[in-house]
């Protein structure tokens, strides 16, 4: 960990210290959150260390970035447009940035035929997941759960995934959560990689635009989630209980979301990219 230092917070004087280049907008890693004005649009929490590779916050607010605790961000590029009094931190905040624009606003949602319903599925032994449509969603309290690579579009309860012993499994697979659908791991692991040909080629979760729908992850190792996370009207919270960075939950190569919360001890990787890529995969 690097010694933490305090922000440089001359944004409320109008001052913008540095200008998001076009490259620095669209290349794809760390975090943006998209929400225009809320306090704590990154709010961090409890004694969590939040590792990133870039931030880059949206809200005009003068506490943008919040924190608690002993909760701290570990990140050598943040940018807000707002500003923070949040100082414990691993680089100086460049407050009274401009809006980074969203890299990921062309991206066209998945098609797919309604007609194709695969219903809902309820799941707490060793099982395997055939990717389509589920109007249902899925539950999965136990076992031992592969998800064979495709596409997977869920509605209803989305997926929800719980109890100590479940172990889920998706690899080279693209979530897609529509109308009350959404993502909620509470109990157990996840390793998920994201599909690799396709318009979502590197992406591993997109929620419907319109969508403000949380997506929810708890706990420490067994969570690790690689590829890009988008939800642009949703928050994504993680609580995190890795208590050394090696034992630290990953969520994402790279996050678009309205908004993301930290919580809990130890370390959480967000917006990081896997210090051990799995060799399918590239990330620039």
């Amino acid at each position: 960990m690097k010694q933490l230092l305090t922000v440089i917070g001359i944004g409320a004087v109008g001052l913008t210290l540095a200008c998001a280049t076009p490259a620095q907008a669209t290349d794809l890693k760390g975090v943006i959150t998209l929400n225009p004005t809320e306090k704590g649009s990154l709010k961090l929490s409890g004694n969590a260390t939040a590792v990133s590779t870039r931030v880059r916050i949206n809200s005009s607010h003068p506490e943008s970035i919040s924190g608690g605790g002993n909760a701290a961000l570990d990140c050598e590029d943040i940018q807000t447009v707002g500003c923070t009094i949040f100082t414990n931190v691993t680089s100086p905040v460049q407050c009274g940035a401009p809006a980074t624009s969203d890299p990921l606003a062309a991206l066209p949602t998945p098609t797919f035929n309604l007609n194709n319903d695969l219903g809902s599925l309820s799941l707490n032994s060793n099982s395997v997941v055939e990717p389509g449509y589920y109007s249902g969603g899925i539950s999965i309290t136990g076992g031992a759960v592969t998800f064979n690579p495709g596409v997977y579009i869920l509605d209803g309860i989305g997926l929800k995934i719980s109890g100590n012993s479940t172990s889920v499994t998706a690899t080279k697979t693209f979530f897609y959560f529509r109308g009350t659908g959404k993502l909620s791991v509470t109990g157990g692991s996840i390793h998920l990689t994201p599909i690799l040909i396709g318009p979502h080629a590197g992406m591993s979760i997109f929620y419907d635009r319109s969508s403000t729908k949380p997506c929810s992850f708890s706990g420490g190792s067994g969570i690790n989630v690689q590829g890009m996370i988008y939800m642009v009207g949703g928050k994504l919270s993680i609580s995190g209980s890795g208590t050394v960075e090696g034992d630290a939950p990953v969520v994402g190569s790279f996050v678009v979301a309205n908004m993301v919360e930290t919580t809990g001890s130890g370390f959480i990787k967000v917006g990081s990219v896997p210090d051990i890529p799995t060799p399918d995969m590239q990330f620039d």
